[in-house]
């Protein structure tokens, strides 16, 4: 590594160290929490280890409540210990990377195929294709689920 670069490398870790806990400090509000507006998505990490994900309903200065699968949750502000604001990843996307893979995949695993077997007429690339392309988007779309995101409020 050059000169320059280990320089670089220095700076840019000791700006995150100095920007790093101005972040969580601003976190620590649990006025970001009240100023959240009805059905936003949030994930919300309990004192006890467990992890809730839902809308909210209404925020008050000393509770949580959302819907979690059609239900009615509430949780008092001792025990948060994070939120999280989250959104839901799209099935489209995860579709179409699925997809592309699959489609690599299964023409990589057809060509090899007709390569050991010594039967070139091309259709063991084809059915790569045909089988690993709707596979790959069907296995892509399925697994679209929640993220965190953008951690709102922390509790200590």
């Amino acid at each position: 590594m050059t000169n320059t670069a280990m320089k670089n490398t220095l700076y840019s870790f000791l700006f995150l160290l100095l920007i790093a806990p101005a972040a969580l400090a601003q976190a620590n509000d649990w006025g970001a929490v009240e100023s959240l507006q009805a059905r936003t998505r949030v994930v919300i990490e309990t004192k006890s280890g467990s992890t809730l994900k839902g809308r909210i309903s209404s925020v008050s200065a000393s509770s949580v409540n959302f819907e979690r699968g059609g239900r009615a949750v509430s949780i008092d502000r001792s025990d948060v210990s994070r939120v999280y604001l989250t959104k839901r990843g799209s099935a489209w996307k995860r579709a179409f990377w699925g997809a592309a893979i699959g489609l690599g995949v299964g023409v990589a695993l057809g060509v090899a195929s007709e390569a050991s077997s010594g039967d070139g007429d091309g259709l063991a690339g084809l059915a790569g294709v045909l089988y690993g392309a709707p596979a790959g988007a069907a296995i892509g779309a399925a697994t679209t689920g929640r993220k965190r995101g953008q951690l709102i409020y922390y509790s200590q």
